[in-house]
């Protein structure tokens, strides 16, 4: 991404083109666990661009729309080398819009949480992915793409852009609106970013996990080579 990209003020868009919440977070069991540091202002590296935020067709929800809170301690820096794709692995929510899904998403990841499996996971700087995609296919900034995400799970987030979309694709199958959303963010992020097609990758590539479902992993390979063929 070029240093002349900057975030825009209100709604930014993106390209040309989750956790399901019920009132508390859910579906995080697929997102290893880190001791939290001192609290302190997260330093950005100057010489990294910008997060991604360029696009006509694919609306994107800033951090401030949805009224993020400050991280809360430092956050790794990284190079994004590659996307990775995730699931929620919860239910979808269409009672609540993509703001009081990331309020609540944000408000379970900076406290300490008991996972599905007993083992406890210490409180977490931010949002876990760098974007969230809802069913309906809005799409919200989540963690800011210089710093690496979070993770559940026995792998290194370093250098992967977190990409999740809302719901458990071991049940159900991701809408045509969000997969709409994710073929557009995926290109424009991987045009940023200057990525192959060969490094968009799912999350049980990298770990032990399910993430993200069967029913994803179905059509992983046909989305996959459409994007390849957009990026030509």
């Amino acid at each position: 991404m070029s240093n002349a990209r900057s975030r825009r003020s209100g709604i930014t868009t993106i390209g040309v083109l989750a956790v399901a919440l019920t009132g508390s977070a859910v579906g995080l069991a697929d997102t290893a666990d880190r001791a939290p540091k001192p609290r302190a202002k997260p330093q950005i590296n100057e010489q990294m661009p910008p997060p991604a935020i360029v696009s006509k067709l694919l609306t994107i929800v800033p951090r401030r729309d949805w009224r993020a809170k400050p991280p809360l301690f430092d956050m790794q820096g990284h190079v994004p080398l590659s996307i990775m794709l995730h699931h929620t692995a919860g239910p979808v929510n269409t009672k609540r819009d993509i703001v009081f899904k990331m309020r609540s998403l944000q408000a379970y990841s900076q406290k300490p949480a008991t996972l599905g499996n007993g083992r406890k996971r210490a409180a977490w700087a931010d949002v876990p992915y760098h974007y969230y995609i809802s069913a309906d296919g809005a799409v919200a900034e989540g963690r800011d793409v210089r710093y690496s995400g979070d993770t559940n799970t026995d792998y290194d987030t370093t250098g992967h852009i977190q990409v999740v979309l809302e719901g458990n694709f071991e049940e159900i199958k991701p809408t045509g609106d969000q997969l709409a959303a994710l073929e557009t963010l995926v290109v424009e992020l991987a045009k940023e970013w200057k990525l192959p097609a060969t490094q968009i990758r799912t999350h049980k590539q990298v770990a032990a996990t399910l993430c993200p479902g069967r029913n994803f992993m179905d059509i992983y390979p046909a989305l996959q080579q459409r994007i390849a063929e957009r990026l030509k």
